[in-house]
């Protein structure tokens, strides 16, 4: 296939899980040089579950990503940033300040980006040199923020993790319920049951971006 012809972006069947609840199935993608394309879907249809992947957020996935007809698996978004895929989340990530913290939303993609130019957000440069008193005090006081910080996010991460296990358990009840014919004998209750099937099976997929930010800014904050 000809340089003008092939795609500049392939993802086929691919397939991404959280625990029991899987996000993607079998998913084909393709993106070609010039065009703009627009993800669309309900709550928990695994729209930012996909361009996380794309973008180096999530490593951990079934199925081919090729980037300009080569086979990738990027391990980090710094790589994907390399490779000119850059990512820009409709909400910006979570400051360690920040009293809460919620997942970083559907936001754009550019695929093909020159990680070289001003705009691929090239990591920052300084220049060696003596410190002063004053610059090692800044210092000590920004490693004990982001002590603190990370501390906090990781107590969240904790009330995440220990919500999903609580979450994944009543999942597993209401799919042994839904399996047992005799529940549908009420039909109120089986309508029930699906309706919290459904809403714990989203509430979760929710939860799983949650942990993936804060494990995210945990892993920044402690390479700062």
């Amino acid at each position: 296939m000809s340089d003008s012809c092939r795609p500049l972006l392939e993802l086929q069947d691919i397939t991404k899980s959280f625990g029991g609840v899987t996000a993607l199935r079998g998913v084909d993608f393709t993106l070609s040089p010039g065009e703009i394309h627009g993800l669309v879907g309900e709550n928990g249809a695994g729209k930012s579950t996909l361009m996380k992947i794309i973008a180096g957020v999530h490593t951990e996935f079934s199925g081919r990503f090729l980037l300009d007809g080569r086979d990738v698996h990027f391990r980090s978004a710094r790589d994907a940033r390399a490779a000119g895929a850059r990512s820009a989340p409709k909400k910006p990530a979570p400051r360690p300040e920040a009293k809460a913290t919620a997942p970083q939303d559907d936001g754009w993609i550019d695929i093909g980006i020159d990680p070289r130019s001003p705009s691929a957000e090239p990591e920052p440069e300084t220049g060696p040199g003596p410190k002063s008193r004053e610059q090692k005090r800044v210092e000590a006081q920004e490693r004990q923020r982001r002590h603190a910080a990370t501390k906090d996010f990781k107590e969240k991460l904790a009330r995440v993790e220990a919500e999903i296990a609580s979450l994944e358990g009543r999942l597993k009840d209401l799919e042994a319920a839904l399996a047992d014919p005799a529940l549908y004998r009420d039909a109120d209750k089986a309508r029930d049951s699906k309706r919290e099937h459904k809403e714990v099976q989203e509430r979760i997929a929710w939860l799983y971006d949650e942990w993936t930010g804060l494990s995210k800014t945990i892993d920044d904050l402690s390479r700062a």
